[in-house]
């Protein structure tokens, strides 16, 4: 096994939390805001809750990590049709498979799974801006 990055476990940290963190951004998307119908008034002019929320949500870590894996996703998904569900029972399934688990339930050589995971994980720190290569 060669030397690891420190960035390695953020990364395959973050792509253990992007199911949560998908979710948390499906939400601020399908948020409903709807005005007051009291009447009262609010003493400033109405704005934009959901647009300032996605605003406040854009400029923090855990949006960028999230953006980070979605991409990654996208790109490495185009490596084989199964390379999905190695993520999912990689990453985000309990409790974990290991490598050569995944490797015998997709079909592939456990070298093959190894090099989609170490895949997976450069273009995540790519895309975070962790990793230039």
């Amino acid at each position: 096994m060669g030397v690891k990055h420190p960035w390695w476990g953020y990364c395959k940290n973050m792509i253990r939390a992007y199911p949560l963190r998908a979710a948390q951004y499906e939400d601020i998307l399908r948020m409903n805001v709807t005005p007051s119908l009291s009447g009262m008034p609010h003493g400033s002019e109405p704005g934009d809750p959901v647009g300032e929320l996605l605003i406040s949500a854009e400029g923090k870590a855990l949006y960028h990590e999230y953006w980070a894996v979605k991409k990654a996703l996208q790109v490495c998904s185009a490596i084989a049709p199964e390379f999905c569900q190695f993520v999912r029972l990689y990453y985000w399934t309990t409790p974990r498979l290991q490598l050569e688990q995944i490797a015998d339930r997709l079909n592939y050589s456990p070298e093959t799974i190894r090099r989609w995971n170490k895949r997976l994980i450069y273009t995540v720190a790519r895309e975070r801006g962790l990793y230039d290569g």
